[in-house]
């Protein structure tokens, strides 16, 4: 135990604080995916609500389609952004990132949901997977607009059992705009802010 350091409160406090400011800019450099996925699926929801809406029930779901690209697109994003960081994971980081793998296998499970008991309860499943996965975010890193936007989502996703199904579609792109959408744009700002 030669190699001990005794740290003060104090600095063990500021040290704990540097690594959550630390995981804050990682994950503000990395509100992207937020932000992409939050406009895409906003994209898709407002297409196949209008589509419904216009009678084109045939070519509504088509749109859903645009959801690959945003795969392709968030694969290219994190391979260009992992060529640039060499920078070794914290424990915040692993978090963080079984939080987004653990959403994903849900989002699977709300297809197969979706499949066997219909939309009404899939579109339950899926507000309330993400808004989970932002909430966890924000809490880990301590950024409260990621806190609030996961609960504005809770909300969101409970009142989807009361509304019937084209109307989720606007559901949908509102819980995006919550959820993703304006904390993926807070979350940039706040890098820029700080790197200014």
């Amino acid at each position: 135990m030669e190699n001990e350091v005794n740290l003060s409160p104090q600095e063990s406090l500021q040290i704990i604080e540097q690594t959550i400011q630390r995981a804050r800019n990682r994950f503000a450099d990395i509100s992207v995916y937020f932000i992409l996925w939050g406009w895409l699926v906003f994209l898709a929801c407002m297409l196949n609500y209008a589509f419904i809406a216009l009678g084109l029930n045939d070519i509504a779901h088509s749109v859903w389609w645009l959801m690959p690209l945003g795969g392709i697109l968030s694969g290219i994003i994190g391979y260009k952004q992992g060529n640039k960081s060499a920078e070794a994971k914290s424990y915040i980081d692993n978090y963080v990132i079984g939080i987004w793998v653990g959403f994903l296998i849900m989002l699977v499970l709300c297809f197969f949901i979706s499949i066997k008991f219909g939309m009404e309860t899939g579109y339950f499943l899926l507000i309330a997977a993400m808004s989970w996965g932002t909430f966890c975010t924000g809490f880990i890193i301590q950024f409260r607009h990621m806190i609030i936007a996961g609960i504005a989502g809770f909300i969101l996703s409970a009142i989807s059992i009361y509304i019937s199904f084209p109307e989720k579609q606007i559901l949908l792109a509102l819980a995006m705009i919550c959820v993703y959408i304006v904390p993926g744009y807070l979350l940039k700002h706040k890098l820029k802010n700080q790197s200014a």
